[in-house]
């Protein structure tokens, strides 16, 4: 068996202390690929003090401007609801020669929206220009989830807009984004334009829109697309139609 499957397999922390201790043993430990792989996984188990610590000996060395380790730290972070450190490391990667990429930004985005820092925002906007990452999608999403949830709007529709790809999910954060501020009436345009752009819904849309609906024709056709998308029978569908039922 392999030291990743050893890993992978280690579902305690207590198991993946003694696989990590048989690895320092074989000097396996210099591997930046096994080293990555016990970031992430102590990251998993909620060690991140663990993680940090191994994550700090190869940040120092030679490997240290492997983004990829650095993504993992970060996401540990998140994940664990750490944003401020996710944030911190974030600058630190910038100040140790390190860009970001296309995997980075997803990640720092989201603790940025946690911490409700507007100002972090732009300025993340900003690095993920510099870093040529604008035209990806999952960072696009994360773009406009971040925006509407800080209620601006029109820099969310911006970014839609100019996004040259698009799917369900950026769709349903931009309706999130009118829902969630107030633009019903542009929530429900938004979601008609989706439908005419054959994008199948989510929960995540339908849930959304079901915000949007102010009249008994555009319940009747949100109901429509939740039966014929097969989310009928979802609990969190059905209570939210019968809440926009019970208000009309």
């Amino acid at each position: 068996m392999t030291c990743i499957s050893l890993i992978k397999q280690s579902h305690t922390l207590l198991t993946l202390k003694t696989v990590h201790a048989s690895i320092l043993r074989t000097h396996l430990h210099l591997n930046l690929f096994l080293c990555t792989n016990l970031v992430a996984h102590y990251a998993s188990l909620g060690s991140t003090s663990h993680a940090y610590t191994l994550f700090s000996a190869f940040s120092s060395s030679s490997s240290s401007s492997d983004v990829f380790l650095w993504n993992v730290m970060i996401r540990g972070f998140v994940d664990n609801g750490l944003y401020h450190k996710a944030i911190a490391l974030y600058s630190k990667m910038w100040e140790l020669g390190t860009q970001p990429d296309h995997f980075t930004f997803p990640f720092v985005l989201k603790a940025c929206g946690y911490v409700c820092d507007d100002r972090l925002g732009v300025k993340l906007h900003g690095d993920v220009i510099q870093c040529g990452c604008a035209s990806d999608l999952f960072v696009g999403n994360s773009l406009i989830g971040l925006y509407g949830k800080f209620g601006q709007v029109e820099t969310a529709r911006k970014v839609f807009d100019k996004m040259p790809d698009r799917n369900v999910v950026s769709w349903s954060s931009m309706i999130g984004a009118y829902s969630q501020s107030g633009c019903f009436n542009h929530g429900w345009f938004l979601f008609a334009m989706m439908l005419n752009e054959s994008i199948r819904p989510n929960r995540a849309a339908i849930l959304n829109v079901m915000a949007c609906v102010s009249r008994e024709n555009q319940a009747d056709e949100v109901c429509g697309v939740v039966a014929a998308n097969g989310l009928d029978l979802d609990r969190s569908v059905q209570n939210a139609a019968m809440q926009i039922l019970g208000a009309l």
